[in-house]
């Protein structure tokens, strides 16, 4: 479950978005660690900033309005997003936290998902193995 950000999240979305299709990754590095220190949720950050933008992108490759090139680059500055938020919030979990890997199947490519879903169970204590795209059986 996501706590609900204490704003608004559409301005962050459209501010992320418009970063993201510019090849403008540092602010929106910038503004997902802006959305953190106004206190969005670590989580809500992920699930409601990030993911709708990732969803967006794929939405207007689908749709042929990105070249495979656009696509991969706005994906590539959201991944970094990630990996900026991940280490602004990382902790190390108390006691033996359970263990979970997270790796997208032979053949698939598309890792961010994943990548979203193995940062979640990273904030709720879990020590996540995250494997990435691509993983033979």
């Amino acid at each position: 479950m996501t706590l609900a950000p204490p704003l608004t999240p559409a301005p962050w979305i459209e501010q992320l978005w418009q970063y993201v299709t510019e090849g403008d990754e540092y602010a929106a590095t910038e503004l997902v660690l802006r959305a953190l220190d106004e206190g969005w949720e670590p989580e809500s950050i992920l699930l409601d900033l990030i993911a709708p933008v990732q969803a967006r992108v794929g939405e207007e490759w689908a749709a042929n309005r990105f070249t495979v090139a656009q696509e991969h680059a706005a994906t590539a500055i959201n991944d970094r997003a990630i990996a900026a938020l991940s280490h602004r919030t990382r902790t190390r979990p108390a006691g033996q936290p359970r263990r979970l890997a997270v790796a997208c199947v032979d053949g698939e490519w598309h890792a961010l998902p994943a990548r979203l879903v193995a940062e979640v169970f990273r904030l709720r204590g879990w020590h996540v193995d995250y494997l990435g795209a691509q993983v033979p059986t």
